[in-house]
């Protein structure tokens, strides 16, 4: 089952029942109105959360494996969902029937997805990411991303760079605006990466020995990049996910360099709240909080 929480309290507010098996996966719709949990038992559920607690709505059924991902467009009423059957599948959550479209063509699950309502971004264990279109389901780009599994992506803000990370070790930057030609391939991690984001003029990732890396977005010239600016021993095991808070760098009252504040999510059992400076400088940055998962009763 799935939890909800309160941010504001940490209290728990609901627990997500009805999933016959682990829940891998979730995702907000923009309205935070409605939450979607993906399942190894192959089905993605519903759920509305206007009432403080959780109602389960409604049981999308279609994939033949586990469901590893799932994304709601900037269209609130689209969703996607990836598989290890390696497809995926667009859904309209209003009609909540079958998928609009089946987008099948990875030689391997599916692992990583991102989806900006017009665009559908898919990364698999085969190596590759492949751009397809949401309207009509066809493949409008292949990219031959990387020698190992792709673990996870990113689509920029702007939609016009693409983060992919792999098992490989590497992540790399490519443009999507320009044909998705590759812009820089970064190098460093001693294990598989497993998480990535962009933000803040920067590419931060996480990765199986437990490492947390921050990178230059842009370099002084283009070519790869085969250190990272500063990196952190994070977890004990591996960073299974991390995410990077809207907010703007907050300034130190020292004067120090402005820092992003990161959430990072770890198989050790433990979440983290970090802030890191942004200006590169590597630094004893002890996390600001520490969650540990709660010992079973």
């Amino acid at each position: 089952y799935g939890r909800l929480w309160s941010a504001s309290t940490g209290a728990e507010r609901a627990r997500l029942g009805g999933h016959s098996g682990a829940v891998c996966a979730l995702a907000w719709s923009g309205d935070a109105r409605t939450l979607v949990t993906a399942s190894y038992d192959h089905t993605l559920k519903l759920w509305d959360v206007r009432r403080g607690a959780a109602a389960a709505v409604d049981t999308l059924r279609g994939h033949g494996a586990a469901v590893t991902g799932c994304r709601f467009g900037a269209r609130q009423q689209l969703l996607v969902s990836a598989s290890r059957d390696g497809t995926l599948r667009v859904w309209d959550v209003r009609k909540r029937t079958r998928p609009l479209h089946t987008l099948a063509g990875h030689a391997d699950w599916v692992s990583a997805v991102a989806f900006d309502g017009r665009r559908v971004v898919s990364g698999s264990y085969d190596g590759t990411v492949r751009v397809w279109d949401a309207k009509s389901g066809a493949c409008v780009r292949r990219l031959a991303a990387h020698s190992g599994a792709v673990t996870a992506l990113h689509v920029a803000d702007d939609g016009g760079a693409l983060l992919t990370a792999s098992a490989d070790r590497s992540l790399r930057l490519w443009s999507l605006a320009d044909d998705g030609a590759l812009v820089r391939t970064y190098r460093g991690h001693t294990g598989g990466v497993l998480c990535a984001r962009v933000a803040h003029g920067r590419v931060y990732s996480g990765a199986r020995d437990g490492e947390l890396c921050v990178w230059p977005l842009a370099g002084a010239a283009p070519g790869d990049v085969d250190a990272p600016l500063c990196s952190y021993t994070a977890h004990a095991d591996a960073v299974r996910a991390l995410d990077v808070l809207d907010a703007p760098p907050v300034a130190a009252a020292d004067g120090a360099a402005p820092c992003a504040r990161l959430l990072t999510a770890s198989a050790d059992g433990s979440a983290k709240l970090w802030r890191l400076p942004c200006n590169g400088v590597a630094a004893d940055a002890p996390p600001l909080l520490v969650g540990r998962k709660s010992a079973k009763k």
